[in-house]
């Protein structure tokens, strides 16, 4: 299930977190254990993709909060005129102010998590392990890449883009 798939079907926080470890952490010591180092690199980078998707799922979660919020309050002055001195984190697509003080850890997140030094963090042990440190950088820099780019993850993609990289040497 891709992050368009969950939005739809508007999962659970439990439940996204969930697909995120049942999609990545069980396969990727099950591989280890079994010395299929590139399969456990695969995984590893899938995981990090569950990561950003749960994470995107959770800044639109605020921003969704944040706009109820605001049509809450206009329609019934539930809360009043906005506390000037709460700090804002962001602003939604409507120019609602994000009071949510987990928004802009997951932001931050999220940009860590594409980062070259995440992915190499993430995929160096098993790197080493697969005999790959030649094609490390290659490696870590083609699937970072992947990460900024796209919106929504495929582990098909994933695949093929370490098949490329396994393939220079």
């Amino acid at each position: 299930m891709n992050l368009e798939q969950a939005k739809k079907r508007k999962l659970t926080d439990d439940e996204v977190l969930s697909l995120a470890v049942l999609s990545s952490e069980f396969p990727i010591k099950q591989y280890q254990t079994q010395e299929k180092f590139k399969l456990a690199i695969q995984f590893s980078a899938w995981h990090i993709c569950k990561e950003i998707e749960r994470d995107r799922l959770n800044v639109i979660g605020s921003e969704d909060d944040a706009d109820q919020m605001a049509e809450l309050d206009s329609k019934y002055s539930l809360m009043g005129k906005f506390d000037e001195n709460e700090e804002v984190f962001g602003k939604t697509k409507k120019g609602n102010p994000i009071t949510d003080k987990s928004y802009l850890m997951f932001k931050e997140r999220i940009e860590y998590l594409q980062s070259y030094q995440a992915v190499e963090d993430s995929l160096q042990g098993n790197i080493k392990k697969a005999n790959l440190s030649a094609i490390e950088k290659d490696i870590c820099q083609a699937i970072s890449g992947y990460l900024s780019k796209e919106k929504s993850y495929q582990l098909r993609k994933v695949r093929d883009i370490l098949d490329s990289c396994y393939s220079r040497i």
